[in-house]
C-alpha cells in the first residue's frame, strides 16, 4: 500500500500589532510527511526543521490563540514523571504517541497550533497545503522549502546549559 503524502506549511508567527496578522517576516517551512506518521514524530520533525532541540513537551491544539481553551487537541499523555498529564486533566485530547498526522490534518487550510515548551510557549501554526501519492525514490519526511533563518531557541546569553 502506498502511503499518502501530506504537504504541510509550518509557520512561526511574528505579529504585526497594527493588523494582528503574521508579518511577511515570519519564518516558515514547507515539509512533506507520510499521513500515517505518529504525531509525536511529526512534532519532532517540525522542531528539526527549525533547528530546535526536542527538550520540552509539546502538543497540538485546535485553538491557535488560546490553546488552554481548545476543545480538540493531541498531547503527551505520559512522561517519566507523569508531570504533563495536567495538560489534559479531563482526558479529552488525543495521544501524540497513538495518533497520526491524518487524524490532525483532516482538511486543507485549517490551522492548528503546535505548542512547544509550555514555559516559553513557542507557537507554530501548522496547515495542510496539499495531499498526493508518495513519489518513488523520494525519502520522507523531508523539508521541501525554507523561508528565513529560524529564530534561536535559546538566547545566546542563556548559560543554563553550559
Amino acid at each position: 500500500m502506498i502511503d499518502e503524502i501530506f504537504k504541510v506549511k509550518v509557520l512561526i508567527p511574528y505579529w504585526d500589532n497594527a493588523s494582528t496578522k503574521p508579518t511577511e517576516y515570519s519564518p516558515y517551512r514547507i515539509i512533506e510527511v507520510h499521513s500515517s506518521m505518529r504525531l509525536s514524530t511529526f512534532g519532532e520533525f517540525i522542531l528539526h526543521s527549525f533547528e530546535f532541540e526536542n527538550d520540552h513537551p509539546f502538543g497540538f491544539y485546535e485553538n491557535i490563540k488560546r490553546y488552554y481553551s481548545s476543545k480538540n487537541g493531541f498531547v503527551m499523555k505520559y512522561d517519566d514523571d507523569n508531570e504533563w498529564l495536567s495538560f489534559d486533566s479531563d482526558n479529552t485530547f488525543g495521544d501524540l504517541y497513538k495518533s497520526s498526522v491524518s487524524e490532525l490534518l483532516t482538511r486543507r487550510g485549517k490551522k492548528w497550533l503546535f505548542l512547544f515548551d509550555y514555559g516559553d510557549e513557542w507557537n507554530f501554526w501548522v496547515t495542510l497545503v496539499d495531499k498526493y501519492e508518495q513519489q518513488e525514490g523520494v525519502e520522507y519526511p523531508r523539508i521541501k522549502e525554507t523561508h528565513m533563518k529560524p529564530p534561536l531557541q535559546y538566547d545566546e546569553d542563556d548559560t543554563l546549559f553550559e
